[in-house]
C-alpha cells in the first residue's frame, strides 16, 4: 500500500495540490462579480491563473482516483470482517444453545408450562397440544409422554363428512392420556350426536373429572337423552357445566355421581339453569344457578355443605313465613337479591357479592349479626347511590380488605359524585373510621372521567396516614361502567401522583371491568 500522509491520508507528493491557491495580486473581485470586460492591462494576469489552476486538475484527478480506489479495497475489507463477525456471532449462539439451561427442563416443567396454554383454547379443536409438538424434539417427546396434557378434550358437533378427522384426533387424545382423569368439553351440544362419537367419550366415562355442555344457539329444550348410557359410571366425576341460552333437559343422569362437588347451571349473564336435571345436592360444595325463589331455596336447605353460592332469582315471590336456611360451611357468597338475605344464616361467611339493581343495603347487617359473621370482601354492583343507610352499614364492617362499589349505568351523577360519600370515608384514625383496615379499592362509574378531586384526596388519606399502621390502602381500580375509557387530564394527574407515591392504581378498561365482576367469585 502507497505511504500516506498522517494528516490527510494522501500520498507526500500529493501534499502541495492541498495547499490554497496563491491570492492573485491584483483585487479581481469586482470582475468576478459583475459582467464588466476586463482592462488589457490585466488579461496576461488572469491568463497566467488560469494556466496554473487547469495545471493542477489532472494531478487532483489521479490523486482522487487513487483514494476511491482505496475506499473499494477498504470496503470490501471491511465487509469481509463484518461477515466474519457475523459467523462469529451466530456460532457463539449456536454453542450456547448447546449449554442453555432450557435443554436441562425437566420435562415435567415442560409440560407443566405446556399444560397451562391449554385454558385459552379449552373450546377449541386445534389448539394444544397439538401444536406444541411442533416446537423441537424435545417438547415433543415431552408432549406425547405427558397423560394430563391430552386429559382436555373438547368435543365438537360435525357433519359426516368431518367426522373420520375429528373422531382420530378425539381417539389418539384419549389414548395419549393413558388413565388420568378426562376433562370434556361440548361447546355447542345438540339433541342428536353421532353414534361413533358417543362410543369412543363413554368408553371412557369413568374417567370424566368433568363436564362442560354450553348451548349457544337459541333452541327450546335440547334434550341430552344420550347421556343415559353413563348412569352410574361416573365414580370420578367432580365437576359439572350446564349452560344453556333456551333450555336443557338432563334428567337424572348426575344423581349417581358420588364425588360430584361443583355444579355450574348458568353463565349469569343471559344463560338458564336446565330445569330437567337431579342433583344430590346434599353432597355439593359449589353452585352457581338461576332459579325461581322457591327452588332456590329449596337447593339450599338441601345443600349445607355448600362453601360457594352465585344464586341468581326468576322472580322474587319470597314466602313470608318460610323457615331460615342455614349455611354452616359457607364461605363466598354472590346474590342478585338482596332480601334474600333475610333468610339465610352463615356464620363463616368472609365474602359477598351483592347486585343491588335499586335495592337498599338494609337486609344486609341483620344478617351479619345473626349469623355473627366476619366479613373480609364486599361487593355492591349496580348501586344507585351511596346514601347514609349504605354508609351506617360499613361502618360497622370494620373488618373489610376489600370494597368494590360499582355504580348502575343509570344512576344520577349528582347522586353518585357528590362528597357525602366521599367525606364519609375519609380516615383519620379515630375510632369513627369507615373500614380502616381496607387494603383493597375498587369503583366502578358511570362517567370515571368525573371523578371529584376529593375522591383522591379521600384515598391518599387511607394511602399515607395508614401507611404506619400493619394495614393500609395497597391497592386501587378504577373502572368505567358505562364504555368510557378515558379519564380527565386532572383525573389522570392524581392517579399518576398516588403512582408515584407507589400506590398500586389503574384505570380497568371497560371490557376489563366486565370479567373483573364476574372473576368475583
Amino acid at each position: 500500500m502507497a505511504q500516506v500522509c498522517l494528516n490527510c491520508g494522501a500520498p507526500p507528493n500529493f501534499a502541495s495540490l492541498l495547499e490554497p491557491q496563491p491570492t492573485p495580486s491584483l483585487d479581481l473581485t469586482h470582475l468576478l462579480t459583475s459582467n464588466e470586460p476586463p482592462p488589457d492591462s490585466e488579461v496576461p494576469l488572469i491568463r497566467d491563473i488560469i494556466s496554473e489552476s487547469q495545471s493542477r486538475i489532472g494531478p487532483l484527478d489521479a490523486h482522487i482516483e487513487t483514494l476511491q480506489a482505496q475506499i473499494r479495497s477498504l470496503e470490501t475489507t471491511l465487509a469481509e470482517f463484518v461477515e466474519r463477525r457475523e459467523e462469529t456471532v451466530e456460532l457463539v449462539r449456536q454453542h450456547q444453545s448447546i449449554v442453555s439451561p432450557a435443554r436441562r427442563m425437566p420435562a415435567e416443567l415442560i409440560c407443566h408450562i405446556l399444560a397451562l396454554t391449554w385454558e385459552a383454547y379449552k373450546d377449541t379443536t386445534n389448539g394444544p397440544p397439538w401444536y406444541l409438538g411442533h416446537i423441537c424434539r424435545l417438547w415433543r417427546h415431552s408432549v406425547l409422554l405427558y397423560p394430563n396434557l391430552w386429559s382436555s378434550i373438547t368435543v365438537p358437533s360435525f357433519k359426516s363428512s368431518e367426522g373420520s378427522h375429528l373422531l382420530s384426533s378425539i381417539e389418539a387424545q384419549l389414548v395419549r392420556s393413558a388413565d388420568v382423569p378426562l376433562d370434556l368439553y361440548w361447546p355447542s351440544v345438540q339433541s342428536e350426536v353421532d353414534p361413533r362419537l358417543l362410543d369412543l367419550v363413554f368408553r371412557h366415562c369413568r374417567r370424566w373429572r368433568s363436564l362442560h355442555f354450553h348451548d349457544p344457539a337459541q333452541h327450546r329444550d335440547r334434550m341430552l337423552h344420550w347421556l343415559r348410557p353413563v348412569d352410574g359410571q361416573l365414580d370420578q366425576l367432580q365437576k359439572l357445566t350446564l349452560v344453556s341460552h333456551s333450555g336443557m333437559f338432563v334428567g337424572d343422569v348426575f344423581a349417581t355421581a358420588p364425588n360430584l362437588r361443583e355444579v355450574i347451571l348458568t353463565d349469569g349473564v343471559s344463560s338458564y339453569s336446565p330445569e330437567g336435571i337431579v342433583i344430590r345436592w346434599g353432597q355439593i360444595t359449589h353452585y352457581r344457578g338461576t332459579y325461581a325463589a322457591p327452588r332456590q331455596f329449596n337447593i339450599l336447605r338441601a345443600a349445607p355443605n355448600l362453601v360457594e353460592c352465585d344464586l341468581g332469582f326468576t322472580n322474587v315471590d319470597f314466602d313470608p313465613d318460610a323457615s331460615m336456611i342455614d349455611l354452616p360451611n359457607l364461605r363466598r357468597l354472590s346474590s342478585d337479591y338482596v332480601a334474600f338475605l333475610e333468610y339465610l344464616t352463615a356464620p363463616i361467611l368472609d365474602d359477598l357479592r351483592l347486585t343491588l339493581g335499586g335495592e337498599q343495603l338494609v337486609p344486609l347487617l341483620p344478617f351479619i349479626h345473626r349469623s355473627s359473621c366476619t366479613l373480609t370482601r364486599l361487593a355492591l354492583t349496580e348501586l344507585i347511590a351511596i346514601d347514609v343507610d349504605a354508609m351506617s352499614t360499613l361502618r360497622e364492617l370494620p373488618s373489610l380488605t376489600y370494597l368494590l362499589l360499582e355504580y348502575a349505568s343509570d344512576a344520577d351523577i349528582d347522586a353518585y359524585n357528590g362528597l357525602d360519600w366521599i367525606n364519609a370515608m375519609f380516615v383519620s384514625g379515630a375510632p369513627s373510621d369507615i373500614c380502616p383496615d381496607l387494603a383493597t379499592l375498587v369503583v366502578g362509574y358511570t362517567d370515571a372521567d368525573q371523578l371529584p378531586f376529593a375522591f383522591f384526596e379521600m384515598v391518599r388519606s387511607r394511602f399515607q396516614s395508614n401507611r404506619t399502621r400493619s394495614s393500609h390502602l395497597e391497592c386501587l381500580r378504577i373502572f368505567d361502567a358505562g364504555s368510557l375509557t378515558a379519564l380527565s387530564d386532572e383525573a389522570l394527574a392524581q392517579m399518576n401522583g398516588l403512582r408515584e407515591e407507589e400506590l398500586d392504581v389503574a384505570l380497568v378498561e371497560w371490557e376489563d371491568g366486565v370479567q373483573l365482576k364476574k372473576d368475583l367469585l
